[in-house]
């Protein structure tokens, strides 16, 4: 069995700066210390994207220092709060492709997982929230389906390719999702979607395909389907994922680190009841 944990939208600030009086690296620092003491064993570390909130060097440093020491190998991926070239400043070692894009390929065994970046900001366009997923990047994900022959792939990109039913957050999805979907379709080998950018726990299946968003460890997103704000954002508990692989199976937790109890209670308060 491989197991990977995943963090995402961790939305890193300067020193002193908060996001609803939350500050996001003491939240992705408890977060992460409560990961990697109850699994320890973790095979793998996704950040899927907002690793920071303005896209500064002194947030991706901040980052950076929180990392260090860590055992557990580490994939960092961009989203819509990012900065492609301050992040590669800080991470220059981080693999990109041949046109500068932050993605590569795990390979987990019995599964394969491609990390994507939708990204649709500087230095390739003008900065907005929305995600693109470029000729160049899509090309490079079509490659390495092909790739995989048929191995199952689980794709992680921080925009979700569909609607989710909160219309600001609808608004700023992966902006060409169709061509994304059509693109995967034609590959029945891909078996899971994860993405993030939504602040809430989601699963559910987009033309059968299943997928999982994760929440934050900082701010959520409050479950409101009339407002059109993409902004909301509750002191909700923050959590993170934990997927577990197996030979022809995926199984995602999720864990809200604060309120997650180690041990538990054997037995019931009454007893059963037996015929």
């Amino acid at each position: 069995m491989k197991k990977l944990l995943v963090l995402t939208d961790i939305h890193i600030r300067g020193e002193g700066q908060t996001i609803i009086g939350l500050d996001p690296l003491e939240r992705f620092t408890a977060a992460l210390a409560h990961a990697m003491r109850q699994h320890s064993d973790a095979d793998h570390l996704i950040l899927t994207g907002d690793l920071t909130h303005s896209g500064q060097v002194t947030e991706y440093e901040r980052l950076k220092d929180a990392l260090g020491g860590l055992l557990v190998p580490v994939s960092l991926m961009l989203g819509n709060h990012d900065r492609r070239d301050h992040f590669l400043r800080v991470f220059p070692q981080t693999p990109v492709t041949a046109a500068g894009h932050v993605q590569r390929v795990l390979d987990l065994g019995t599964h394969r997982a491609i990390l994507l970046d939708t990204l649709d900001g500087p230095p390739f366009r003008p900065a907005h929230h929305s995600g693109w997923l470029c000729p160049d990047r899509l090309s490079w994900l079509e490659q390495e389906l092909i790739a995989a022959s048929g191995q199952p792939v689980i794709i992680f990109l921080h925009h979700p390719p569909f609607k989710v039913g909160f219309k600001g957050m609808d608004d700023i999805r992966l902006e060409n999702d169709q061509k994304f979907l059509a693109l995967v379709r034609r590959f029945p080998n891909v078996a899971h979607l994860v993405c993030g950018h939504i602040h809430r726990t989601i699963s559910g299946n987009v033309n059968g395909l299943a997928f999982t968003i994760f929440k934050s460890p900082c701010h959520q997103m409050p479950l409101d389907f009339v407002s059109p704000d993409s902004s909301l954002s509750t002191a909700e508990p923050g959590a993170y994922g934990v997927i577990l692989l197996n030979e022809g199976q995926i199984t995602l937790h999720s864990e809200d680190f604060d309120l997650a109890k180690t041990g538990g209670i054997s037995g019931y308060d009454t007893p059963p009841h037996t015929a």
